[in-house]
């Protein structure tokens, strides 16, 4: 997908990429930087999750092997955690807590299905308290309170992971700046696809947002980017800033119809959300 803004071409699936790529780099070129498997039938060096990430050290891998783990995971350290594919590996909280809890820096998050997250309001199935992490082709769906929380944390990269039918919010931003969200599904929530709180100067790229009650719901957030979404197809509405007191800029996103959102007096004969 290529953009136009302010003179300059920018080409967006490059920059996910490039970022992705730092990532990883940045971890691999670390002094350690060995593989560490976990996998449920004793195949593997670990057989849970945590007992894999409590032997690493920073820069290391810990990779996943095929099961469903049954546990709670904090990732303290600055690691790659990847299973062997999000329709292999599920981790199940079991109903209480955070499912996977992020507090390192410069975490890369792959190839996980995770579920089973606490009925509180802070819970979820991923949540980021730290910077500078990448998650992406994850799956986050049923059964979690919200499927990623990110709170008071920054410049973070949430690429490719599908947040669907899960009890809040596939997506939720807490009092947090400069995240780059693209590429995700959101679709099927019980109230909002992508909500935004306090939080600032975050870019949504080439979202799916549909079938939510509300698609984004925005309080007390500005200078946020909302382009080249599909944002159709939500019960109530596309994105609901009722009470955000700035202005939304969300042009060049995708409504659901031709003629753009409805609004009564602006555009009364648009039949997108």
């Amino acid at each position: 997908m290529r953009i136009r803004r302010h003179g300059i071409t920018v080409y967006w699936p490059v920059i996910v990429l490039a970022l992705a790529g730092v990532a990883l780099f940045l971890l691999s070129g670390s002094a350690s930087g060995k593989t560490i498997t976990v996998a449920k039938d004793g195949s593997g060096d670990y057989t849970t999750i945590q007992d894999g990430i409590n032997a690493a050290e920073n820069g290391d891998t810990v990779y996943v092997k095929a099961g469903t783990y049954n546990e709670h995971v904090v990732v303290d350290k600055t690691i790659n955690l990847t299973g062997e594919g999000s329709d292999k590996v599920t981790i199940d909280g079991g109903g209480s807590g955070d499912v996977v809890k992020i507090t390192a820096d410069w975490v890369n998050m792959s190839g996980f299905n995770v579920t089973g997250s606490g009925g509180h309001w802070s819970d979820a199935g991923i949540e980021i308290d730290s910077t500078h992490n990448s998650v992406f082709n994850n799956t986050c769906n049923s059964n979690n309170y919200y499927g990623i929380y990110i709170e008071d944390s920054s410049s973070n990269s949430i690429s490719n992971n599908t947040y669907n039918s899960n009890n809040y919010y596939g997506i939720y931003l807490y009092r947090s700046d400069n995240n780059f969200i693209s590429n995700n599904t959101c679709s099927s929530n019980n109230y909002h696809g992508i909500d935004l709180f306090s939080s600032n100067f975050n870019t949504f790229l080439g979202n799916k947002i549909s079938e939510n009650k509300i698609g984004i719901y925005m309080s007390y957030s500005h200078n946020n980017d909302i382009h080249n979404n599909c944002i159709c197809n939500n019960t109530k509405y596309g994105i609901d800033a009722h009470n955000n007191h700035y202005i939304v800029d969300a042009v060049f996103n995708w409504w659901g119809d031709k003629s753009g959102p409805y609004n009564s007096s602006i555009n009364p004969e648009g039949k997108g959300d």
